[in-house]
C-alpha cells in the first residue's frame, strides 16, 4: 500500500495517462497549499467553465450530466447548487428563484450572503470570470471568502439548482470544524480580516444603488463569522 498523497499521484497520473486529452497531470515541487494549487489550475484551464471539488467531498451520481445539459441550454455565467452534509442533511446554498436563467446580479449576491455559503465547490463559473486580479490568498486560509463574493459582483446571470450535487464529509481538523469548536488562534483571525479587504469598496463599484436588505445580509453573514472566530 502506498501513502494516502502517493496514491492520489499515481491515480492522477494514471487517469490522465488513460483519457488523453481530457485530463492533465499537474504537480507542485512542493506543497504549497490549496490556494496556490487552485490558482496554477485557473491559469492553466482550457475549459469553458471552473467547479473546484475538494478531495474529501463526493459529486453526486447525475450531478455532471444535469450541470452539462443546463449550460448547454442556458449558458450562464453561474450555476449554484445544494449539498449533503455527510450523505444525511440536505444543505440549501442560495435563497432565490430556482431552476430559470436569472439576469439579477443583485439578488445572486443577496441570495449568497443570506445563506452563507461561500464554498466555492457549490459555484460552477464561467472561466472568463477569472481575470488575473481575482486568485485565491497563497498560505491564508478563508480562501472560499476572500473569492467568492467578488465572484458573484462580476456575474451577469445564475441559474441555482436546488438539489445536492456534492456530499460534503465533515472531518476533525478542517476549517469548518475549528470555527465551531470555537479553536481559532489570531492567525486565522487575521486571514478572516484579510479575505474580506476591499469587498466594500468592490460592492460600491458592481453594486451602487444595493437595496437595504442586500447590505442587511452582507453585514449580517460578515457579523455572524466573526462570532465565530472570536468565540
Amino acid at each position: 500500500p502506498f501513502p494516502a498523497g502517493q496514491a492520489t499521484d499515481i491515480l492522477a497520473r494514471v487517469m490522465a495517462d488513460r483519457y488523453p486529452g481530457r485530463g492533465r497531470f499537474m504537480a507542485h515541487a512542493v506543497n504549497a497549499g490549496v490556494s496556490a494549487a487552485r490558482n496554477s489550475l485557473v491559469a492553466r484551464a482550457r475549459g469553458r467553465y471552473l467547479w473546484f471539488v475538494d478531495p474529501d467531498d463526493l459529486v453526486m451520481p447525475g450531478a455532471l450530466p444535469e450541470l452539462v445539459d443546463i449550460l448547454r441550454r442556458h449558458a450562464p455565467d453561474i450555476v449554484i447548487c445544494d449539498y449533503s452534509k455527510n450523505g444525511r442533511q440536505h444543505v440549501p446554498a442560495f435563497a432565490g428563484t430556482a431552476l430559470t436563467l436569472e439576469r439579477d446580479r443583485e439578488a445572486l449576491v443577496r441570495g449568497v450572503f443570506q445563506e452563507r455559503r461561500m464554498h466555492l465547490w457549490l459555484k460552477i463559473s464561467r472561466r472568463e470570470l477569472w481575470d488575473e486580479q481575482l486568485r485565491f490568498p497563497v498560505g491564508r486560509v478563508f480562501e472560499d471568502v476572500a473569492v467568492t463574493p467578488y465572484l458573484l459582483l462580476r456575474a451577469s446571470s445564475y441559474f441555482y439548482v436546488p438539489r445536492p450535487w456534492i456530499v460534503y464529509r465533515s472531518r476533525p481538523g478542517s476549517i469548518l470544524t475549528s470555527v465551531r469548536g470555537g479553536r481559532f488562534d489570531a492567525r486565522k483571525h487575521d486571514d478572516f480580516i484579510h479575505a474580506l479587504t476591499g469587498l466594500k469598496e468592490e460592492i460600491a463599484i458592481r453594486l451602487p444603488d444595493a437595496h437595504a436588505e442586500t447590505r442587511f445580509r452582507i453585514a449580517y453573514f460578515i457579523a455572524k463569522e466573526f462570532t465565530k472566530v472570536g468565540y
